[in-house]
């Protein structure tokens, strides 16, 4: 690697979470105090909500680290569960373990410890993270979880971070009619033109152990350029950076370098794909035996042990892969992460993303967080391998949107499920990417 080289302690840009590099930018310095003031002044269910990798996990995890000793902190990390899983695992944390199943014994349960704790001046922080996962039902139940007790009695605050759309979620659900039970929106907007420069360069000293400064002014230009200010963005392109100007024997890393850096990870610039026309947003939809015949130009196939074991045209929008049932391809094996990669279609290209998996996915026998597909790309995912095609409608005659999954689908269950892309974001993250 390039540490000698550039005098580096570590690697600068992981893109796993770590305190040690956070970097409060403007936005992140006025989300911080708002969700302080939250806090103090008993905003009951308060909404963090931002695109994929602007910093909404380590925001949180900065915020807690300091939070006054009053304050009783629950976490959900990963909230894809039942109304009762989710009570328990509430209760568990606050060390009341009840083999209560029913959700009103649970709740009575909650409602005991609570009121315990606010006999001892405690209040009970209660932070949602992946809001996005949530079940409609979940959803329901935790935003009203603060408003249970009497006024004089409301210990319990609520912090959900989630991508942008569950606030689109919930702002329909308030166009319907119900009422919002969301006492604060905080919407965290990537880093600025100032911020960013102020980002990269703290990262490198922090690795460095000391003031370093490698990057040219020029590359600070196109760093912004192409990744818009979102930090996970920055981490892979200046990790990439670098690498290539180690490669060229050079210790100080130009505009030149950077453009190199996208073209390797096959990037456009941020903003052209922040353009791209809004989809419209809707619930998770099954696919229809028929649909849009614009659709389905793209196609997939999962290999494991040289047979084919699920085939399926892609529709329009976002397919995940991973080993929790949630997933539209679900694979259970060891080697694959509960959420390990998702692919996304539009009329023009699709975007293969890792999802921070454990193993990650390798293209041409390296690991990549982010590759535009190309026909014919094979895409090793654990054991299993996915083997793309996509062909012009002149090439491929008549388009079905119906999954084609054979009878015996090995360790890979249906496919049939799909999600409907979601909004511009959702390209965003996928035509780069991507971190938190």
């Amino acid at each position: 690697m390039y540490l000698d080289f550039f005098k580096l302690k570590e690697l600068p840009f992981r893109l796993t979470a770590d305190r040690r590099f956070y970097f409060l930018g403007t936005a992140q310095e006025l989300a911080k105090a708002q969700i302080r003031n939250g806090l103090a002044e008993a905003q009951g269910c308060m909404l963090l909500s931002a695109d994929a990798g602007v910093g909404k996990t380590l925001l949180i995890q900065d915020l807690l680290a300091a939070i006054p000793a009053r304050y009783l902190v629950v976490q959900i990390r990963h909230p894809e569960m039942s109304i009762t899983e989710f009570l328990q695992a509430v209760l568990a944390q606050l060390d009341e373990p009840t083999p209560a199943t029913a959700r009103a014994e649970l709740l009575a349960n909650l409602d005991d410890c609570l009121a315990r704790q606010a006999a001892m001046h405690r209040i009970v922080v209660l932070v949602v993270d992946n809001g996005e996962l949530l079940s409609p039902e979940l959803l329901d139940e935790i935003l009203g979880l603060p408003v249970r007790r009497s006024a004089g009695e409301r210990n319990l605050r609520v912090i959900l971070a989630a991508r942008t759309p569950l606030e689109k979620v919930i702002a329909q659900s308030r166009e319907q009619g119900r009422p919002s039970r969301v006492s604060l929106h905080i919407k965290l907007a990537p880093l600025k033109d100032a911020d960013t420069r102020r980002y990269l360069e703290h990262r490198l000293s922090i690795a460095a152990g000391k003031p370093a400064q490698i990057f040219e002014d020029d590359a600070f230009v196109e760093f912004q350029r192409y990744t818009g200010g979102v930090p996970r963005l920055l981490n892979i392109l200046a990790d990439a950076a670098l690498m290539l100007a180690f490669n060229r024997s050079r210790d100080r890393v130009n505009a030149i370098d950077v453009r190199s850096a996208v073209d390797q990870l096959q990037w456009v610039e941020f903003y052209s794909r922040a353009s791209l026309p809004e989809l419209p947003v809707e619930p998770v939809l099954e696919v229809e035996p028929v649909a849009q015949v614009q659709a389905g130009i793209a196609h997939i196939s999962v290999e494991y042990e040289s047979e084919i074991v699920a085939d399926l045209d892609l529709p329009m929008g976002k397919l995940t892969i991973g080993r929790a049932k949630s997933n539209d391809i679900c694979i259970d094996s060891q080697y694959i992460s509960r959420h390990h990669c998702q692919v996304l279609t539009t009329p023009q290209f699709s975007v293969i993303e890792d999802l921070q998996s454990q193993n990650g996915i390798l293209v041409r026998s390296r690991r990549v967080s982010v590759h535009r597909l190309q026909d014919g790309d094979e895409v090793l995912v654990g054991e299993h391998r996915l083997i793309f095609s996509r062909m012009d409608r002149s090439e491929r005659g008549e388009i079905t949107m119906v999954p084609r999954v054979p009878q015996a689908l090995a360790d890979v269950t249906d496919a049939a499920q799909t999600r409907l892309l979601r909004s511009s974001s959702d390209l965003r993250d996928a035509a780069e990417e991507e971190v938190d």
